[in-house]
């Protein structure tokens, strides 16, 4: 053969597309065990051994008095399903009462990797209303948790009071197509 009618054979891995596939590979896989280490609590969730003054951390001795007391629900409590009534999540003060600029509530469904509700609110008590004839089937109404902060007039962070767990009651089938009879659970 002439050098006209060589081929240069080059394998996959050593073009653009096959180290883009690479890179992208690499990030997925660091990005999926940073989820889970997240999601069992393992990384970010913890406060820092040792706050620096002025930097939005408390000082441990004061840590008590900022954080708020979760009410309801109470930790092992059953709620409603959502098509029934919106949940109620409410808290006491922390023992620094006037000095509260806003609290920071989440919400996080059954092994969820994210919250469900994440809200900034000015008061003790949010409610979270589903939407219109939802609910949680019964492989995720078990072992949901919240969570509340506060934040104080000097833009600190009280560390996180919780979680406290709780769970959803079972799915009633009968009560739920009363009150939606066009879902299309109901129409099996």
């Amino acid at each position: 053969m002439s050098e006209k009618n060589e081929r240069k054979v080059s394998g996959f891995w050593s073009t653009l597309p096959g180290v883009l596939t690479a890179v992208a590979s690499v990030i997925a896989a660091v990005g999926g065990r940073i989820t889970v280490l997240y999601t069992t609590g393992i990384i970010g969730r913890h406060q820092p051994s040792a706050p620096v003054a002025g930097v939005g951390e408390s000082r441990p001795s004061e840590e008590a008095e900022m954080i708020p007391s979760l009410a309801v629900p109470q930790d092992g409590s059953t709620v409603s399903q959502p098509y029934r009534q919106p949940w109620v999540f409410r808290w006491d003060e922390p023992r620094a009462p006037g000095n509260v600029r806003q609290y920071h509530l989440r919400v996080f469904g059954a092994s969820a990797a994210y919250p469900v509700a994440d809200v900034k609110v000015s008061g003790t008590e949010h409610t979270i209303r589903g939407r219109e004839c939802s609910y949680i089937i019964d492989n995720h109404r078990l072992g949901w948790k919240w969570e509340v902060r506060a934040q104080f007039q000097d833009g600190t962070w009280g560390p996180w009071a919780g979680p406290s767990t709780f769970n959803v009651s079972p799915f009633n089938k009968d009560a739920y197509c009363q009150q939606c009879p066009d879902a299309d659970v109901c129409q099996r």
